[in-house]
């Protein structure tokens, strides 16, 4: 038992770290944990011993793994919008982010809403019910949901 909290003790200034977790499953259990942002670097996760870098973040662009020349741009990140590589074009616009809700395009409809993200779980579509969850994740401020949402999006 003290071992146990001599680990817990030594790993949780670890967990301080890490700005953005995601998790498969409402829990936020090590072992469920698919994506980790941490230091501009975002860690695929593919069990609690084994990460691998896969997308990396420099100011509003992500690319992959550490290109970074201008036609490497994955995304481009604002405010409430994902957009399609190196563009901030309402043409390119993949997704919005608004009032917690992920729809596709620049559309705010309901029928368009792939996601509700909303106290640390993600919700299908526009809704909240505990049915409708199926990942939770762990930010430090609410200007990290778009990341979150970024890092949802292929699902």
């Amino acid at each position: 038992m003290m071992r146990f909290f001599l680990c817990a003790l030594l790993l949780f200034p670890l967990g301080l770290i890490a700005q953005v977790k995601v998790y498969v499953g409402e829990q936020k259990f090590p072992n469920e944990l698919i994506f980790e942002l941490k230091n501009d670097i975002v860690y695929r996760v593919t069990n609690p011993a084994l990460k691998s870098e896969y997308l990396f973040i420099s100011g509003d662009k992500v690319y992959f793994r550490d290109r970074k020349s201008f036609t490497d741009v994955k995304y481009t990140l604002t405010e409430n919008g994902i957009f399609k590589g190196n563009s901030s074009s309402s043409f390119d616009q993949l997704f919005t982010l608004k009032d917690n809700k992920m729809y596709i395009g620049d559309s705010n409809f309901s029928s368009d809403c792939l996601y509700t993200l909303k106290d640390g779980l993600i919700y299908k579509g526009d809704s909240t019910s505990s049915f409708d969850a199926f990942m939770s994740y762990e930010i430090e401020s609410e200007e990290d949901l778009i990341l979150v949402a970024m890092l949802i999006a292929p699902y």
